[in-house]
């Protein structure tokens, strides 16, 4: 296991775990959910390992957004640190991200990547491959996709925040903290996240066709894994399957949850059996 290093184009530094088995083209690149990170999902690390074991090649990488609050230090002598974390992020950013691990991986050596998505992971994923297509990309893989925007919109409390959030943006109180369903965010983040149509790209809530367009460009195969627990997602797998694109497969794993608590092993199994 290596710690690897990347900067993105707008000069945000990462850091990833590599899990390099062998010396091939393929690779695995983990792109994590809200805040995660390579060092407190424990899943991550079950699914890095079992595929490292397999003989195969995984990048556990870390976000602008992983963990709440970080600092992310200059390349060039005269920068200043930028804060970074789920506190800053914003949304459309992502693929600043994702494409500085592809160009790291490929300058490892690695030419034929499988994205691997965790929750809000996998709008990121989505919405890079629509403005970047990157052809190194030969499948992806969504571990427990979420619909947030419509869960968002759909939760009591959403208004207040959102006009909350809008109202400190005005009122120059910008990095005030809000609190929304488990997490907290600056308030001009809030307000990007609770409003932003490009994070609303995976619409199993909502049904609504006009929102699938972006998954439905999507052009490599597709696979993806639920575990049976989150019963409002996989209660509307149907839609998925009657208005997705040819390219896409759906799994589940009896008694999961969203983060497959207790269900590491069969979940890294699964993900190793989309190989063939």
């Amino acid at each position: 296991m290596n710690i690897i290093e990347t900067y993105t184009k707008d000069e945000i530094y990462l850091s990833g775990l590599e899990y390099r088995s062998n010396n091939g083209e393929e690779c695995y690149l983990f792109i994590p959910g809200l805040g995660g990170n390579y060092l407190d999902n424990r899943f991550i690390c079950e699914i890095a390992n079992t595929i490292y074991m397999n003989n195969m090649n995984i990048v556990i990488a870390n976000t602008r957004g992983s963990f709440n609050l970080n600092y992310s230090h200059p390349n060039s002598k005269n920068g200043y640190p930028k804060e970074i974390g789920l506190f800053t992020e914003m949304f459309d950013d992502c693929i600043y991200d994702i494409d500085a691990w592809i160009e790291k991986l490929k300058e490892l050596g690695y030419n034929k990547i499988t994205l691997i998505g965790h929750s809000v992971g996998n709008n990121k994923i989505i919405y890079y491959y629509n403005q970047i297509k990157n052809n190194k990309i030969s499948d992806i893989i969504m571990i427990s996709p979420s619909d947030y925007a419509y869960r968002m919109k759909h939760k009591p409390e959403y208004n207040e925040i959102l006009n909350k959030a809008l109202e400190n943006c005005k009122n120059s109180k910008e990095k005030e903290l809000l609190h929304f369903d488990f997490y907290y965010k600056y308030s001009y983040s809030m307000a990007d996240f609770l409003t932003n149509n490009n994070l609303d790209n995976f619409p199993i809530l909502s049904k609504n066709l006009k929102r699938m367009t972006a998954f439905n460009r999507i052009d490599v195969p597709i696979s993806i894994i639920y575990g049976s627990e989150e019963k409002k997602y996989t209660s509307n797998i149907d839609f998925i399957y009657a208005n997705s694109n040819k390219n896409c497969c759906i799994d589940l794993i009896e008694g999961a949850n969203h983060s497959f608590n207790g269900y590491e092993k069969e979940l890294s199994k699964k993900i190793l059996k989309t190989r063939g």
